[in-house]
């Protein structure tokens, strides 16, 4: 499955596509030509972190994991602030994301102002989706989780939760569906 299928799925499409007041096609279509670049960027990241994929983790994670989706998906607007500082470690300058941009105007027809104000949301969703896909149960549990509920856990009830999620695949892919299920009810 693509990253723009799973972002739909989970309703990061239609929240940007309701944010930034355009059609989901044109927010499908954005998304579509700037996510090579923000996976290449992720991608190159990865290859220059010591730790390689586990390395680019932990840095998704400093910048707000989970937190990232949740924010997207949230009613109130998408703090922006924090998918520019995924596409600053990721491209490393603001140039890089003006040419990408630019790039995907070219490929979609829509505008590069409004293609520049999807890029960090698009970060935002594809940092915390890409946290979530490779199971990275720690992130899930400690940084992903409605901070509301994470205070009723304990932090040994969190680590135990972890350790089932890392060592059951079926217990990752159940968490992923329902929350995929939960953020198409409305709130």
């Amino acid at each position: 499955m693509q990253l723009n299928d799973i972002l739909t799925q989970v309703g990061g499409i239609q929240s940007m596509a309701r944010e930034l007041g355009v059609s989901e096609s044109q927010a499908a279509s954005g998304a579509a030509a700037l996510l090579p670049a923000i996976l290449g960027g992720f991608k190159k990241q990865a290859q220059a972190q010591p730790a390689g994929v586990g390395g680019l983790g932990e840095l998704l994670a400093g910048l707000g994991g989970g937190g990232l989706l949740e924010n997207v998906l949230g009613p109130q607007p998408t703090d922006v602030n924090r998918g520019n500082d995924v596409l600053g470690q990721i491209f490393g300058s603001r140039d890089v994301s003006r040419a990408v941009a630019q790039n995907a105007a070219g490929q979609t027809g829509l505008d590069p102002p409004l293609l520049k104000k999807m890029l960090p949301i698009l970060a935002m969703l594809a940092a915390a989706e890409k946290s979530l896909v490779e199971g990275r149960c720690d992130d899930y549990y400690k940084q992903y989780l409605s901070p509301n509920f994470r205070k009723t856990l304990s932090s040994r009830m969190q680590d135990s939760l972890a350790a089932n999620c890392r060592n059951s695949l079926g217990i990752r892919e159940s968490l992923i569906a329902a929350l995929r299920i939960v953020r198409r009810l409305p709130p």
